[in-house]
């Protein structure tokens, strides 16, 4: 029988939840063309390249075993990069006016008149 601590039982679930999201805005990244990210903050290749180390960062230990030096400071940056991404940029990747008009979607106005 394996025995585990709690707390690296804890910090795997973390660890593995970092890096499902880390490859999951990579791939949204990889997915959009280049003119999508048009109104986004950063060019296509440089947050392609953002994520790609925070996939590296946050696989290191229990995917792939990299010496990379820093680690400490480079994973909390790689996951707020995630994060800034997914919440933030990926909405951009759609132009404002097609952004209003999914929004009004699902609104209904009222009519005019009998």
């Amino acid at each position: 029988m394996i025995y585990v601590s709690s707390q690296s039982l804890i910090h795997l679930v973390i660890s593995v939840a970092f890096f499902a999201l880390a490859v999951w805005a990579l791939v949204e990244a990889l997915r959009h063309s280049a003119s999508q990210f048009a109104f986004a903050s950063y060019p296509k290749f440089a947050w392609i390249g953002v994520l790609a180390v925070a996939v590296l960062v946050a696989g290191n230990r229990f995917v792939w075993a990299l010496p990379i030096p820093f680690t400490f400071i480079l994973r909390p940056l790689a996951f707020l990069a995630v994060i800034y991404f997914l919440a933030q940029e990926r909405r951009k990747f759609t132009s404002p006016a097609r952004r209003d008009q999914r929004n009004r979607r699902g609104r209904q106005t009222p009519k005019k008149g009998w």
